[in-house]
């Protein structure tokens, strides 16, 4: 058994939200009972807002007049693919502000990408746009990745305004007819691991369903030894609600935050860390947004390090997502402290399982709601002192349960690796 010192669990899952009530959706043990709804979705497109969130709610401007209001800068060009693109710096796209949003002629939003520094898997470099319209420029230590919310040529050349966040997920636009480019679907692929491969995960309430792309073919449950290696985990990961498309997160195999302070440097800038999630995760607290025996393997030096992450939620409903009951959590739901379930599994899922030396921590993790209605899970209790308390839980593969889970939506104390 481990000893563990003062390990706090938070969560910087604040306001997953979804798409609009799609009640009659149910989310089958086998797979989802699509009904005409999810026609529905398919048509109207999704999302209804755009949220960056951490610790706290992070509204992000949607349309070419929220942005100017926002003051964020418009690109002198258009990509075809993207339309134009908003940068909060004037200068282009920076370290402390790796986002960028883009808009078509009608104004209204199109698309959004991120810049990846320092590293990224040579396996998922043929994701990222080969000519950003904005600055920097690509190069071995900056790498743009666009999504394109909107089919076509329309970007630049459409007149008609849409109020919704977009109809497609289309990761790299540009890259088509290389083969670089990747459709995620806005509606929960039918069977799990069916859809392109498509690998399905944890869920969690105010979420949704995980599902994950493993680019070498390879599939879940990956196993302890060797695991997944860390390069081949796709870049995007999309979340889905009662078969619609909820959220999504980028991903990269080397951490992208600073650990700096910046919420005092501009009244704009609401968040840290160079605006990627508060905290990086640690390989184990990746796996909680997993289910099964999970494992990764790093390639290099530049892998050994923590995951960074960023979520994107695109609705305003969160507050009644919820988990099937028929598929239990590492981290139940508890309806007294209003904490939400997380990383939830059904039962042949074998649910969240790490390495055989990590230990299971089971904690209550408070929320806290703010004022306009979003919330923030803050660090909740586990005051589990060195030397006073031993956690005697090392058991089977099947019966472990990852609560040491921190996923992408939850945070530790612990020190970067």
């Amino acid at each position: 058994m481990l000893v563990s010192t003062l390990a706090s669990l938070c969560l910087s899952l604040a306001g997953a939200e979804s798409l609009g009530n799609f009640a009659d959706l149910g989310h089958g043990h086998a797979g989802l009972n699509h009904s005409v709804q999810i026609s529905d979705v398919k048509n109207a497109g999704f999302g209804v807002q755009i949220n960056r969130i951490f610790r706290v709610d992070n509204p992000l401007p949607l349309g070419e007049i929220e942005l100017i209001k926002a003051k964020w800068t418009k690109s002198t060009e258009c990509d075809d693919n993207l339309g134009w693109a908003w940068t909060f710096d004037t200068n282009g796209v920076t370290s402390a502000q790796p986002l960028k949003l883009y808009t078509n002629k009608a104004g209204s939003s199109s698309g959004i990408g991120i810049v990846i520094y320092d590293y990224m898997p040579l396996a998922q470099q043929r994701w990222t746009t080969s000519h950003p319209i904005v600055s920097p420029a690509p190069s071995n230590t900056a790498f743009h990745l666009d999504i394109a919310f909107r089919n076509g040529n329309q970007q630049c050349s459409t007149t008609s305004a849409s109020n919704n966040v977009g109809e497609v997920l289309i990761v790299n636009p540009g890259g088509e007819g290389q083969g670089n480019s990747k459709i995620i679907s806005i509606t929960e692929p039918t069977e799990p691991n069916g859809d392109d491969n498509w690998q399905r995960g944890s869920c969690f309430d105010q979420m949704g369903w995980h599902y994950f792309l493993n680019t070498a073919g390879k599939t879940l449950p990956s196993g302890f030894v060797p695991g997944w290696t860390k390069g081949d985990l796709f870049p995007v990961v999309p979340m889905y609600h009662e078969g619609a498309l909820n959220a999504i997160f980028f991903t990269n195999s080397k951490r992208q935050s600073s650990g700096k302070d910046c919420n005092k440097i501009d009244p704009r800038v609401k968040t840290c860390n160079n605006n990627w999630d508060m905290r990086d995760l640690l390989d184990y607290q990746m796996c909680g947004n997993f289910c099964g025996a999970c494992g990764w393997t790093a390639v290099n030096e530049e892998e050994k390090g923590n995951w960074g992450t960023m979520h994107i939620f695109f609705g305003d409903d969160f507050l009644n997502i919820q988990c099937p009951a028929s598929a239990p959590c590492v981290a139940p739901r508890n309806e007294t402290t209003k904490r939400p379930g997380m990383g939830c599994c059904y039962d042949d899922d074998s649910r969240s399982t790490f390495a055989e030396t990590k230990e299971t921590i089971a904690e209550s993790v408070p929320r806290v709601t703010s004022k306009d209605g979003l919330w923030a899970v803050v660090c909740g209790g586990l005051g589990l002192l060195v030397g006073g308390a031993v956690l005697g839980l090392v058991v089977s593969q099947r019966q472990r349960r990852a609560s040491e889970v921190e996923v992408s939506e939850m945070s530790s104390n612990l020190p970067p690796s």
